[in-house]
């Protein structure tokens, strides 16, 4: 077998709070130092799950099927 077991790496390679595989992902609230950016993150997210709602709630309505939905679910 070529590979020794002196130079093995260990499982835990990348620093905490990175970006790596075994991290665990970013710190949660976005980057530390970077307010504005992080908040305006936040409401881009914010409102595209809003707009996102608001396109699924107006497509049912408009398809005609909103009524034989409700009648299929009770």
């Amino acid at each position: 077998m070529p590979c020794s077991r002196a130079n093995a790496t260990p499982l835990q390679v990348d620093p905490p709070g990175g970006m790596g595989q075994y991290s665990g992902g970013p710190p949660p609230g976005g980057r530390p130092g970077y307010p504005e950016a992080n908040e305006k993150k936040r409401k881009a997210q914010r409102d595209h799950r809003e707009e996102k709602a608001l396109r699924k709630r107006r497509r049912k309505i408009t398809n005609g099927q909103e009524e034989e939905k409700k009648r299929r679910h009770g």
